[in-house]
């Protein structure tokens, strides 16, 4: 028997009996599960579980009840009645889970907004239907770049109860002396890399992950024997209210370090950008002076130096004295942007862009001509140890590199971001 289809393949199970739920009135769903959530990290899986738990005892296209839907850290599990398997949804990411009706005439009116796979295709397609109501309105539940898989409900069920108490997002199970037991089973790993471990702190991303040291005011490189346990529970408790407040609104909330130049927390220059960590390698940000790496070098945010470039974040574009703004729009729109696409003899370069009007373009680096070969150079910023949060310039013409200066910054500083 058919449980679900994916593009490209067909999953089977054979059936076996589980309790039964009440048929869900499909005709009074919320106006909000209409709506895409693009996923990062795990408060967008668990509002994604939240919208699949509306088709709880709801019927699929081939009489399968829906019965359970279980998440736990970026995973979520949609559970069958008569079937011993579970269907397992992982949105990495950028997936992301929309509702719609299953006869709306505007089928891609939300595919163009957002990133989904090359094909631009969903991977996984589910109808829904009330018994009662077969005659009215279906809903189908539509899933963009998400990996799919199956396995048994067991499994899915075992997986949960493992990983419940430990979960940042979970509402009624969330145990924090069961979080730091857990971490203190890794002894000899850096914060950077355990509080990532989808086995010991599930639903924690990267975003939460810097976020979270930095409002614990943890160095992200201190290893885990080398914390007490009130410094421990301390960057729990702030990933757990990070990603709670990230959950219940939708959005995640502000950003004092991460993707950051200047430390929105001593307003100082003190941010410092590595890719970093054993296991995932991936891009840290922290503050030197709100994080130093041993707690008594800590300084006084009144003595921190104010960053020199800080009243540029609060000016507008302007790049060889011509202002970069969109002529119906302005600028409060217009947003910097980096040529990612391979195959351009443009690749790096950066451009503005407006949110409001796609088909505005402008280079926005225009002034960083190559003075030897008057080659455009390209930005970058650095992400080593010895080096990481400064800018460079390098071209690939002639090969030439050189630290950036603020006249190179200046003219597009109040838009620039280190993950440009």
């Amino acid at each position: 028997m058919t449980i679900f289809s994916v593009y490209g393949k067909r999953k089977t199970s054979s059936p076996v009996k589980s309790p039964s739920h009440q048929a869900l009135q499909l005709n009074t769903l919320p106006e909000y599960f209409n709506t895409i959530i693009v996923v990062i990290e795990g408060p967008g899986a668990t509002r994604n579980a939240d919208k699949a738990r509306c088709f709880v005892g709801s019927t699929n296209e081939k009489g399968q009840v829906l019965t359970h839907v279980l998440s736990v850290g970026k995973e979520v599990f949609l559970v069958f009645e008569h079937d011993n398997q579970a269907i397992r949804l992982h949105f990495g990411m950028n997936g992301s889970l929309v509702s719609t009706p299953s006869n709306s005439n505007n089928k891609n009116n939300n595919r163009s907004k957002y990133r989904h796979n090359h094909q631009n295709l969903p991977t996984l397609e589910l109808e829904f239907f009330s018994p009662e109501q077969q005659e009215q309105q279906q809903h189908k539940i539509v899933c963009y770049s998400t990996n799919v898989s199956t396995l048994t409900a067991h499994i899915a069920q075992s997986k949960f109860e493992r990983l419940c108490r430990l979960d940042v997002c979970s509402d009624q199970h969330f145990d924090c002396q069961n979080v730091l037991q857990a971490l203190r089973s890794r002894p000899a790993a850096m914060l950077t890399d355990v509080l990532l471990d989808q086995n010991r702190f599930p639903g924690v991303g990267n975003i939460i992950k810097v976020e979270g040291l930095h409002r614990a005011k943890l160095h992200p490189k201190r290893r885990v024997e080398d914390c007490s346990d009130d410094e421990l529970g301390h960057v729990i408790q702030s990933c757990r209210s990070y990603a709670m407040k990230w959950y219940k609104s939708g959005t995640a909330p502000q950003k004092l370090v991460y993707n950051q130049t200047t430390c929105q927390t001593c307003h100082g220059m003190n941010v410092r950008i590595e890719k970093m960590g054993a296991d995932l390698g991936r891009t840290t940000f922290w503050c030197d002076n709100c994080q130093p790496f041993r707690p008594n070098d800590r300084c006084s945010s009144s003595t921190t130096t104010p960053s020199s470039t800080e009243n540029a974040k609060t000016g507008d574009l302007s790049v060889d004295g011509r202002l970069l703004h969109c002529p119906q729009h302005g600028t409060k729109s217009v947003r910097l942007r980096r040529v990612r696409k391979q195959a351009s003899a443009s690749l790096g370069r950066i451009f503005v862009s407006c949110a409001k009007c796609p088909a505005f373009f402008q280079w926005a680096d225009r002034h960083l001509v190559c003075t030897n070969c008057k080659a455009n150079r390209i930005l970058r910023i650095s992400k080593t140890s010895h080096s990481g949060g400064q800018w460079f310039l390098s071209c690939s013409s002639c090969k030439s590199f050189s630290w950036a200066q603020p006249a190179d910054l200046k003219p597009i500083q109040s838009k620039l971001t280190p993950l440009l």
